[in-house]
């Protein structure tokens, strides 16, 4: 029996440096957190996907140091931290090595400082809360020099044409359409909505957020249509990901059971 354990450890062992070493590229990333929970989740999904965390830092300044020192392939730096910010820490680190790899992490509504970072030199983000899965598809594709910005031209073509609305905002941040709800919620709400998904159908890949903020109500009708509305991203292979800030309303839609509605988050 002892044996047969033994056997099944080394087994594992040998399953888990392979799974390491069959990948195309293995990175060394440093991780730019302060908050320790998020911090230690980026190293483990890091280290599940077969890369070598090199360094650790709290702030902006920590980073800059250690980037110095031990030049990582990649560097996940959080926007909002004490001391030095990750766009201060993203200009020090871009002067040391305008070639640097720097991932962005960003809480909804920083979308347009998200910008404002890929122009000074990020070369990608993923927006908290943090998905494994997401995180090792942006290291893959910032390893791959995969372009983060799909069809420039049809975005910048339909970009002035989704913005001239009262009933919501429209925000465009390398590739991903964010939208957001504002109150009062009402009939030209939902017709706003379907013209601006009418008009971002032609880009893909299609990525949507929709931010809902903290409306508390929109009637079954209501919710009806903009479900209506949103298959059609899905029938194209888009993706939707949706955000409330009021338990209430997240009650409400989930108690629905539509189909656009499985997944609805609270996290910023």
């Amino acid at each position: 029996m002892k044996n047969n354990i033994t056997e099944l450890k080394l087994l594992l062992y040998i399953t888990d440096y392979y799974q390491c070493f069959r990948r195309t590229s293995v990175a060394r990333i440093m991780v730019v957190e302060d908050t320790i929970f998020i911090r230690t989740k980026i190293r483990d999904s890091v280290i599940e996907g077969g890369h070598v965390v090199v360094g650790e830092a709290e702030n902006g300044l920590q980073a800059v140091n250690i980037y110095s020192k031990l030049q990582p392939d990649i560097v996940t730096m959080d926007i909002t931290m004490p001391l030095m910010g990750g766009i201060e820490a993203l200009k020090q680190i871009i002067k040391i090595n305008p070639k640097a790899k720097v991932i962005m992490l960003s809480a909804m509504g920083q979308q347009m400082i998200v910008l404002d970072c890929i122009k000074l030199g990020a070369k990608h983000f993923i927006v908290k809360p943090l998905c494994t899965s997401d995180l090792l598809r942006v290291i893959d594709e910032v390893l791959e020099n995969v372009p983060i910005i799909p069809k420039v031209a049809a975005v910048a073509e339909i970009k002035t044409s989704i913005t001239a609305f009262d009933t919501l905002k429209t925000h465009i941040v390398t590739g991903t359409f964010i939208i957001e709800f504002l109150e009062p919620f009402n009939l030209k709400s939902i017709e706003d909505f379907s013209k601006v998904i009418e008009e971002i159908l032609k880009i893909k890949p299609l990525n949507i957020v929709i931010d809902y903020k903290d409306i508390e109500f929109i009637s079954y009708p209501n919710l009806k249509e903009i479900d209506k509305i949103l298959s059609t991203v899905r029938d194209i292979g888009g993706n939707v990901v949706i955000y409330s800030r009021n338990n209430k309303f997240i009650g409400f839609i989930h108690s629905m059971k539509l189909n656009q509605f499985n997944n609805v988050k609270t996290d910023y």
